[in-house]
């Protein structure tokens, strides 16, 4: 399945994927200050694990819903004697 990838302005490592931006509501398009394109990809369960991403969510949701949300929760650590 071909994807496309699109991330919100206003809501930093929180990204929207779907066939194409009209298979995104608009009421989502225009959460966080809109959506800008990232990057289009062959989404299939065959293919190597892609980081941070749930496939079978993804296409799930796409199939349910036209679009999948996911967000990357990122965090620094410091540890003691290191």
């Amino acid at each position: 399945m071909k994807i496309q990838t699109y991330f919100y302005h206003k809501k930093l490592n929180t990204y929207v994927t779907a066939k194409s931006l009209g298979d995104i509501p608009q009421d989502i398009q225009k959460q966080f200050g809109g959506l800008s394109f990232f990057k289009e990809l062959d989404l299939n369960l065959s293919n190597p694990p892609l980081i941070a991403f749930d496939k079978n969510a993804a296409i799930a949701d796409i199939e349910k819903h036209g679009f999948h949300i996911s967000a990357i929760e990122t965090r620094c650590e410091e540890k003691e004697g290191k």
